[in-house]
């Protein structure tokens, strides 16, 4: 059983609150159109590819997270355009397929709660050097990938306005899925709802560099790394970097089936 997430609790209060806020996020984002193809081979077997799937890798350094009292840690999040079969019809989301987080506690919050697909990755600090940006991720010292967004120019007002308008209720699938021993003891798709704010942007090149270590080298990432180092890149996309602050609302995730 957890202890100190959700509701049966044998200390007290989760320490987790229904909505958390991130005082200070900066985020980077490269992404790029694939084929239906090699995105149903990332889904989870609910999940459709969307017909122009689009593969997205979205770095996010998060600094005074509430619950983390004042801490904060690193991300990086591999998600690919998908559809859901409703009962209101077809739902198109982004849909994560791997996230790399460098601290546990928000790895088994975002599993147990969301349905998201995080493990423990070496997420570094974001580098600033001129006009570009960067990060990297490894395991046990090895680099599993590595992203970059040079060529940074700052967003127009009226675009980082239009930013804003379309992140102020973002909604991104999950999947719940937890074995069991003839049958899955949960498997349902959910929807997670998050709201984010940026006061500056850039937009810039971008470039993800996804390594293929053996299975002794990264004993956890290997395998995903092989299954992402295949993925087609068929046409890039215009890059973004922003700073801003962040909201998830832990409270209104959703079980979709």
């Amino acid at each position: 059983m957890p202890t100190q997430i959700g509701d049966r609790l044998r200390f007290g209060p989760t320490t987790l609150p229904p909505v958390t806020e991130v005082e200070r996020q900066s985020t980077v984002v490269v992404s790029f159109v694939t084929t239906p193809q090699a995105a149903a081979h990332l889904l989870p077997p609910c999940f459709e590819p969307a017909e122009r799937p689009v593969l997205s890798v979205t770095y996010q350094q998060l600094e005074n997270v509430d619950y983390m009292r004042g801490r904060g840690y690193n991300l990086v999040n591999v998600a690919v355009t998908a559809v859901l079969a409703t009962a209101g019809g077809p739902l198109t989301r982004t849909c994560p397929v791997v996230i790399w987080e460098n601290n546990t506690m928000p790895i088994i919050a975002g599993r147990e709660l969301h349905g998201n697909p995080k493990i423990y990755g070496d997420v570094s600090g974001l580098t600033r050097d001129g006009d570009t940006a960067a990060w990297d991720c490894r395991e046990y010292g090895t680099l599993l990938l590595r992203g970059e967004v040079g060529e940074l120019r700052p967003l127009p007002a009226d675009r980082l306005a239009r930013v804003n308008r379309a992140s102020v209720d973002s909604e991104i699938f999950g999947w719940k899925s937890i074995p069991g021993r003839d049958a899955p003891d949960a498997d349902y798709p959910t929807l997670i709802h998050g709201s984010t704010s940026f006061e500056q942007g850039w937009s810039g090149v971008g470039r993800v560099e996804f390594a293929t270590p053996t299975d002794d080298e990264a004993p956890y990432s290997a395998v995903v790394l092989r299954a992402l180092a295949a993925v087609p890149q068929v046409q890039p996309r215009p890059a973004f970097v922003g700073v801003g602050s962040a909201k998830l609302f832990r409270n209104r995730t959703e079980r979709l089936a």
